[in-house]
């Protein structure tokens, strides 16, 4: 195994196709939103390789979430170059990384900008445990396989759309990305950091997985605040205890020995994004980066559970892509 193959377990931030050509995509997501919380984008550069050659491409969505507008730009696979040594990616004239990406778009609409992120909060990786999936990892032929980069940090810089320019300096990031085949077969998935307590932030996805001949419910989810991570996962021995989703309402319970997650969320105007099928950007995702998002957390003590954190957060992504059956 190469020095790269090798390093990359633990790093999931880096690209982690190496030599892949066939039936295989990889992201990366970022999430801003300014100050003030009047705006709110999500960033996607990525690359997408299906069954021959001539279906390979990378791309670049970007999602508005105030306007619910959405771009979606195509490259050609040779504009797209990668570290091996570190997250660092290039689409043409555009960079990102995980302190900083660098937009230079000159088609329609004409998008500029450069975003540098500051205090990082990345999730927690051991040698058994290399990041959000757990050992999940180390798994084989999975569709699809997450990584967070940051829960939350700090923002500096501008983005610029058709002339209009855009401060989100002291504003609030979010990075994560996946990689794969395809996305899982019906989701749901929150993120928000923008609650009353300014230090919190909220990052949840349950997920219906396709697993040898059948299929199993996953989550993960990670509660930040006071400086502590609480994770709720399915490698962590947790159980979904219910979850009910309403056209643009869900609601889910999470709980383990020692801790219960409640969490109701609803979505507003959502925007389109595309999605992997078999490595070919041909999928479609409702994404709102306006939703709202209430959580209470509970101690569990015996058979005694005492309610030790509640907020309500806005500026929340958020989609729901769940089926029931």
């Amino acid at each position: 195994m190469s020095f790269y193959n090798l390093k990359k377990i633990w790093n999931s931030e880096i690209y982690q196709g190496g030599n892949k050509k066939t039936n295989y995509f990889e992201g990366w997501y970022f999430k801003i939103v300014d100050k003030a919380a009047l705006n709110a984008f999500s960033i996607i550069p990525s690359v997408s390789f299906g069954k021959s050659s001539s279906e390979a491409k990378a791309c670049i969505q970007i999602l508005d979430g105030k306007n619910q507008n959405s771009y979606n730009f195509d490259f050609n696979i040779e504009d797209f170059h990668f570290s091996k040594n570190a997250f660092e990616i290039k689409i043409e004239e555009n960079y990102f990384s995980q302190n900083k990406l660098s937009i230079n778009i000159n088609t329609n609409p004409i998008i500029k900008g450069e975003l540098f992120f500051i205090d990082l909060t990345p999730w927690p990786a051991t040698f058994c445990s290399p990041g959000v999936m757990g050992w999940y990892t180390f798994v084989p032929f999975m569709e699809c396989y997450h990584g967070i980069l940051s829960l939350t940090h700090k923002i500096q810089g501008f983005l610029e759309i058709e002339g209009t320019k855009i401060d989100f300096t002291e504003g609030k990031g979010y990075i994560e990305k996946d990689y794969g085949s395809s996305f899982p077969k019906s989701w749901v998935w929150i993120q928000c950091n923008h609650f009353k307590n300014n230090d919190t932030s909220l990052m949840c996805s349950i997920a219906t997985i396709p697993f040898l001949k059948g299929s199993f419910t996953g989550f993960i989810c990670g509660l930040y605040f006071n400086k502590d991570l609480y994770i709720f996962a399915t490698y962590t021995g947790t159980k979904l205890v219910y979850i009910r989703t309403d056209g643009p309402t869900v609601s889910f319970c999470l709980r383990n020995k020692r801790q219960e997650l409640q969490v109701e969320g609803e979505t507003k105007n959502t925007g389109r994004l595309l999605s992997p099928k078999n490595g070919i950007m041909e999928g479609e995702v409702l994404e709102s980066l306006t939703a709202e998002v209430s959580l209470k957390l509970y101690e569990i003590t015996g058979e005694t559970k005492i309610l030790i954190y509640e907020d309500i957060g806005i500026s929340t992504g958020m989609e729901i892509m769940w089926d029931s059956k």
